[in-house]
């Protein structure tokens, strides 16, 4: 269950993400989604990949030896089954699109990438994890 005021801890997360730069294994795309749900529910699902990869390759070598395959299938590691396409996700969930993970801010999601922080429509989701 989310505190009572996750709608503004929500927008401070997302804002604080826009001033921190993109660094792999600390602040890229899954430590943005896996960091939003340790907030809200207290669950660090990261803390094993925390620091451990340094660039694309390095993530994906760590991956492959968890049995991962993409960020799809780190979204199921990481947070269990998705909810069924875009309809369903809310504001607060963590979503999957283009190839990330990021987090539903309504009609479009927060998604970290080397360039910082994008937005992508509700619309372009392909999946979805409660928080």
């Amino acid at each position: 269950m989310r505190p009572e005021n996750w709608p503004e801890a929500l927008d401070d997360y997302i804002d604080a993400a826009r001033s921190l730069p993109f660094t792999w294994g600390q602040n890229d795309c899954v430590s943005f989604a896996c960091g939003w749900n340790q907030l809200m529910t207290g669950r660090d699902v990261y803390a094993e990949f925390r620091g451990q990869y340094h660039s694309d390759n390095e993530a994906m070598r760590l991956m492959l030896k968890h049995d991962v395959h993409g960020m799809e299938d780190a979204g199921r590691f990481l947070f269990g089954e998705p909810r069924m396409g875009n309809t369903h996700i809310q504001r607060g969930d963590i979503a999957y699109a283009q190839g990330a993970l990021g987090i539903c801010t309504g009609a479009h999601g927060a998604f970290l990438n080397e360039e910082g922080l994008t937005f992508i429509r509700l619309a372009d989701f392909e999946l979805g994890w409660s928080v």
